[in-house]
């Protein structure tokens, strides 16, 4: 093979390189798309009944309050039926609400919605989105989630924040994802001792590709075996919907295949910190 021949093919792979990094970025976009204008269509459904439900219940708790009934305790009236109890564990957060923004002191309300909601215990339909999980993206929206807000994060517009906030409810959905189909069969699995963000994803990938074959981080060093499975881009692709990126840029680093990669990760992580 002459240079211009071996030039050609060297360009032809750099090419099919840039095409694959395109594609896993593109596919990952695609798929967090997807799947948060379904979570935004179940969750509004599921937020209007929750809305009607608790104003119904609300008023129906004001007259409550206002007649004379018997206590079984001073707490309060007693109420039966889980959309009263609701109601009236709402309230009290309003209250609370009320009294932080009267004496100036942080309040996290979409957090306290949510431990209150928790505690009533209330049994949620299968396969429906939660009012649990709604009160779980109204905290990462705003921004409730984040233990320490840095001068960088509270010096972004609204708007970014929200987009950050769903970036962060979008990853957190995944790695639930892929926490239950690790359950599913959790000797497959092999995930071990401590869990570390990448043998989280390769735990994952073990029961996802279980039909595939031995893959690469577990094949072993006997040359007579068949080669094993190739999984660097569903690795850095699935980290990358986790939003592990500092594991992405990891594998990707590690295979000549991907190692030009490994610096674009970078941009499409934004830093919150």
């Amino acid at each position: 093979m002459d240079r211009s021949m071996e030039l050609e093919v060297e360009d032809r792979l750099k090419e099919l390189r840039i095409t694959a990094m395109r594609s896993v970025s593109k596919k990952a976009a695609a798929n967090n798309l997807k799947s948060f204008n379904k979570i935004r269509m179940g969750l509004e459904a599921s937020w209007m009944r929750e809305k009607t439900e608790f104003i119904e219940e609300h008023n129906k708790v004001l007259s409550l309050l206002r007649t004379n009934l018997p206590r079984t305790s001073s707490s309060g009236p007693v109420l039966t039926g889980h959309k009263q109890k609701k109601a009236l564990a709402y309230a009290e957060v309003v209250k609370k609400l009320n009294h932080a923004r009267l004496n100036a002191l942080r309040f996290n309300p979409a957090t306290a919605f949510r431990d209150s909601y928790t505690s009533l215990s209330v049994r949620e339909s299968t396969g429906k989105i939660s009012i649990r999980e709604i009160w779980d993206l109204v905290r990462m929206l705003a921004g409730e989630d984040i233990i320490h807000h840095s001068r960088k994060h509270r010096s972004i517009s609204n708007e970014m924040s929200l987009v950050l906030g769903a970036k962060r409810y979008l990853e957190w959905r995944h790695v639930k994802y892929i926490m239950s189909r690790i359950s599913e069969d959790p000797v497959l699995a092999a995930l071990g001792g401590e869990v570390v963000n990448l043998k989280q994803i390769r735990a994952f990938l073990r029961v996802h590709l279980k039909d595939y074959g031995v893959l690469d981080f577990d094949a072993g060093h006997d040359a007579c075996s068949p080669p094993p499975v190739d999984t660097t881009w569903q690795q850095i692709y699935f980290c990358m919907r986790a939003g592990y990126y500092d594991e992405a840029r990891t594998v990707a680093s590690s295979s000549n295949a991907s190692q030009e990669f490994a610096p674009l990760v970078k941009s499409f992580h934004m830093p919150i910190i």
